[in-house]
């Protein structure tokens, strides 16, 4: 389920990444010199679980993901957020026939409260579905009320523990109604819907994501690194979704909401994201 309507996303142009990596690590100091970032995803067995044991073999890309320029938000919004420092995340990609496979590292506390999802993070993957689709949810940073295209948007609220398999795993329509891993679509950032809902008819949405998520730390409040793990068929039939093929390419940005943004968890402007240096490209074996 949307935990915003208007804002979720919007804005993503604003922050800075700067990495260039193709199938390579590239190291925290560099990750902020240079632009565009290339990814070959790996071919190994995935099980999304959580844990990261079959990525072993898999090295990671640095990206640098940072909060929003309040320039670009309404002042309303603007005075919402909270400071959040700017953070180097490790993402990895692999892909069989039938899937693809995303790994994300995050290397923030394990903030973690079952009943109140502000108070957990939450981790957004976009990806293009058209391709005039622009990266700020399908609108160019400069008129963001006005879309260029259609965009994917893999939403994950953590509504279920650790090690717990969420995503819709095929059900009709967009919305994960349980764990929140959401296949959502957007033209513009003020237009986000599950797939299925708005105002395009969609017969065909479906919700095929599935995710483990887990923390390093031994208990709540402690240091170390969050894994996620992310998978989805290559190609699902659903037109609001990103369709891929093994050969072919992907493209895609992050986003992330963290909790110790204000006393009540993270704003819904206040997100950090790598956005503004473009999509990165991502080759499927």
């Amino acid at each position: 389920m949307r935990s915003s309507r208007l804002e979720i996303l919007a804005a993503m142009g604003a922050a800075a990444l700067l990495a260039t990596a193709t199938s390579t690590v590239v190291a925290q100091d560099d990750a902020m010199d240079v632009d565009g970032i290339a990814i070959t995803a790996a071919a190994v067995p995935i099980t999304v679980d959580g844990d990261a044991a079959d990525w072993a073999d898999v090295e990671r890309t640095s990206v640098g993901i940072e909060q929003v320029d309040l320039a670009y938000l309404d002042p309303d919004e603007a005075s919402e957020i909270g400071p959040v420092d700017p953070i180097d995340i490790q993402v990895a990609f692999a892909n069989d026939a039938d899937n693809i496979y995303v790994l994300v590292e995050v290397p923030t506390p394990y903030d973690y409260v079952a009943d109140d999802n502000h108070l957990s993070p939450v981790l957004a993957v976009e990806t293009r579905i058209e391709p005039t689709g622009s990266v700020h949810m399908g609108a160019e940073e400069d008129d963001l009320l006005a879309s260029t295209g259609m965009v994917d948007i893999w939403h994950w609220e953590l509504d279920c523990g650790p090690g717990v398999l969420s995503g819709g795993q095929g059900v009709a329509g967009g919305d994960d109604a349980e764990c929140n891993l959401d296949d959502e679509y957007a033209t513009t950032p003020t237009m986000r819907e599950d797939d299925g809902d708005g105002d395009e008819p969609n017969d065909a949405a479906e919700n095929s994501l599935a995710g483990a998520w887990s923390h390093s730390a031994a208990e709540i409040g402690g240091d170390g690194m969050w894994t996620f793990e992310m998978s989805r068929p290559l190609n699902t039939g659903d037109p609001q979704d990103a369709q891929f093929e093994a050969g072919g390419m992907a493209e895609v940005v992050f986003a992330w909401w963290d909790p110790r943004e204000s006393s009540g968890g993270w704003s819904d402007p206040g997100h950090l994201t790598n956005a503004e240096s473009g999509w990165i490209e991502i080759s499927l074996n």
